[in-house]
């Protein structure tokens, strides 16, 4: 009787691992690059039966999403289109959305990393200049 209770306590306590586990991969989504056609194509298939990108009501993750776009998509993309136009008619409450129950991991380009790059490689000597005393914000008079 003890080992059959055990056994049943170590099938439930499997059964609620696996259930945190499938919740979990519920919990992410991989976003392709916004930037192209097949990201656009990503959300717009995601879109196709869906108000928000997750859940019923807007929420962070849309207002993530909706920063990382660069402007109004494509009108081929109907159901991102539809979405975008929603998530703008909010206006600045976008930021007052409630949290998100999903957590977004948006992929790159290999020119948008480039660039990040070289974003941080400028700032940097920026900064070095400004300590250094010869940048443009070191407040010494530049001789006339």
């Amino acid at each position: 009787s003890d080992s059959r209770k055990k056994k049943m306590a170590d099938n439930v306590a499997n059964e609620n691992c696996l259930i945190h586990f499938y919740k979990s991969l519920q919990n992410s989504m991989e976003i392709p690059d916004l930037t192209s056609v097949e990201g656009a194509q990503f959300l717009d298939t995601h879109l196709k039966d869906r108000s928000y990108i997750s859940g019923f009501h807007p929420s962070q993750a849309d207002t993530q999403v909706w920063g990382k776009l660069q402007g109004p998509p494509s009108d081929q993309f109907e159901n991102l289109s539809r979405w975008y136009s929603n998530i703008s008619s909010y206006g600045q409450d976008k930021k007052s959305f409630s949290p998100s129950d999903i957590d977004l991991k948006f992929a790159q380009s290999e020119k948008a990393e480039e660039l990040k790059g070289l974003k941080k490689k400028h700032e940097k000597k920026d900064k070095k200049k400004a300590a250094d005393g010869s940048g443009p914000s070191s407040g010494k008079k530049v001789a006339e």
